[in-house]
């Protein structure tokens, strides 16, 4: 991004310290945490905070809100005020993690999962798992806390303080090659909490039902790939990653809940993703050496070309803002806008 204003001093230390192992900045780059090693002198600085505010040593840094009005550090939860709540933690660093909408943190110290609604301070903490807890995360709705065990099983609970459902005890979590992804992922409305399991493929817990596995038109597992969750505003689908009768697998489009209406990608190198509302995949190009062929598959279409031997190298597409830069074989940047779907 282009920088929006003049440079501005963010942090003054004692003279001769040194603040070049320690520092943490939030996603938006609004807020930051600093540490003077000779002092040791620790600043955690938010947006409306009326001075820099004094930490502990932060050997774990800092942790933001995604609206920076809030920082955990070790077992301390700050506000903008510098007034700081103890979280109650035996440990150093308990996982912390905010809800997208700024309305809870979730943290998980002796197997157990806590959670605090920032504006009032009550605390939940959740039933006992059916194995202890590593940590945990919020739904970007702070509805829900998706959960690791030390085993790696994954589970879900309602922060209501619900029963924990299971969602595998069989994760793939060894990636050969960076194809495809594992772990957990969460649609951007908080609906669809989904987890790869070798046994199982891909299980989905949907909001209200019981947890599930997604299958392909042939009633079979799908692979052991995690879903890509189309950005929020769009037709609510996935990448699914659809195993074939032979080794390998290749990937459609589908409902993000595992309901079906299918779209085949077959034009695609690697890990695809999302531009906006469409699929941006590519291929060698056959009619250009090292050059690549691109193509578009929208949420609710078929694939199509977009730019075929042109591009030689990608410099980034964004999720949010279906543009693509790019670099020709004959040099120089360039941009352009993908293709997206109808209403």
């Amino acid at each position: 991004m282009v920088p929006d204003g003049q440079p501005q001093l963010i942090a003054t230390g004692a003279a001769g310290s040194d603040s070049s192992g320690n520092y943490q900045v939030s996603h938006d780059g609004e807020a930051f945490s600093i540490c003077f090693f000779s002092a040791p002198d620790c600043q955690l600085f938010l947006p409306d905070s009326a001075a820099p505010i004094r930490v502990p040593n932060l050997s774990y840094g800092a942790t933001f809100s995604p609206d920076d009005k809030w920082a955990v550090v070790g077992c301390l939860l700050f506000d903008s005020s510098g007034a700081s709540r103890n979280l109650g933690c035996h440990i150093q660093f308990p996982f912390p993690s905010f809800s997208q909408d700024g309305r809870r943190l979730v943290v998980t110290f002796d197997g157990a999962a806590h959670v605090i609604t920032l504006a009032t301070g009550e605390e939940i903490v959740l039933p006992v798992a059916p194995q202890p807890l590593l940590w945990a995360v919020l739904t970007p709705n702070g509805q829900r806390v998706v959960a690791f065990s030390s085993d790696r099983h994954s589970l879900v609970a309602d922060v209501s303080g619900g029963d924990w459902m299971v969602l595998t005890t069989d994760p793939f979590s060894v990636r050969g090659a960076p194809d495809f992804p594992i772990g957990i992922a969460i649609s951007p409305d908080s609906r669809i909490v989904a987890a790869n399991s070798v046994s199982a493929g891909v299980v989905e817990a949907v909001a209200g039902e019981a947890v599930r596995a997604v299958v392909r038109k042939n009633g079979n597992p799908m692979l052991f790939a995690t879903p890509v969750f189309e950005p929020a505003g769009g037709h609510g689908r996935a990448i699914f990653y659809e195993r074939k009768t032979e080794p390998g697998y290749h990937l459609v489009i589908g409902n993000a809940d595992g309901s079906g209406d299918w779209v085949e990608v077959p034009n695609w190198q690697g890990y695809a993703r999302w531009t906006g509302h469409s699929v941006l995949s590519n291929t060698a190009s056959a009619m250009a050496p090292g050059a690549y062929d691109l193509f578009v598959t929208p949420a609710n279409g078929q694939q199509t070309p977009f730019l075929t031997g042109v591009v030689s190298s990608f410099v980034t597409d964004s999720v949010d803002h279906p543009v693509l830069l790019y670099v020709p074989a004959s040099g120089g940047l360039y941009s352009i806008p993908v293709p997206q779907p109808g209403p």
